[in-house]
């Protein structure tokens, strides 16, 4: 398992979940849709509002100490011209995220998220009309330990 084999899997999951409470955006009527790794990239509000509302799952960061575990990141984007009262479907879809996340742990009875912690953000500048926020977990991933077979063969090979 490697940190996009759980990247895509979170993904996949998510995106399942969100089809089954039939979750949309207030603004658009669009279903959410989910990605592994990055946004695509757009340049004009038109194509913004089309693109909204998503969720994108991204690995950050891999750790190896006493056990391997990978950082996760989840974007969510919503899309709401009001400027009063636009961020209401970001954090609702948030909360939606989140609690998925953490009933289901591990997720998909194959991705443990560690400690049974998620950390939920939202930054103070958003690009309006667009409204962005972010979940971060770890989740444990096998250990890379050193294969002695090919110790064995280099050794071998040297004499």
């Amino acid at each position: 398992m490697t940190p996009l084999d759980v990247s895509e899997g979170v993904a996949k999951y998510l995106e399942g979940r969100l089809r089954a409470l039939e979750e949309y955006s207030d603004v658009t009527d669009n279903s959410i849709r989910v990605y592994s790794g990055f946004l695509p990239r757009v340049t004009s509000n038109a194509e913004k509002r089309k693109l909204c509302p998503a969720v994108v799952v991204h690995p950050y960061t891999v750790e190896d100490d006493t056990d391997s575990i990978v950082g996760i990141t989840v974007q969510v984007t919503t899309y709401d011209e009001s400027m009063t009262e636009g961020h209401i479907s970001l954090y609702h879809l948030l909360e939606v995220v989140r609690k998925e996340l953490l009933s289901q742990n591990p997720i998909d009875m194959k991705y443990q998220i560690k400690d049974h912690k998620v950390t939920t953000m939202i930054p103070d500048d958003q690009p309006w009309p667009q409204w962005w926020g972010y979940l971060e977990f770890e989740v444990y991933i096998p250990k890379v330990r050193r294969n002695l077979n090919d110790v064995f063969a280099f050794n071998k090979s040297i004499k």
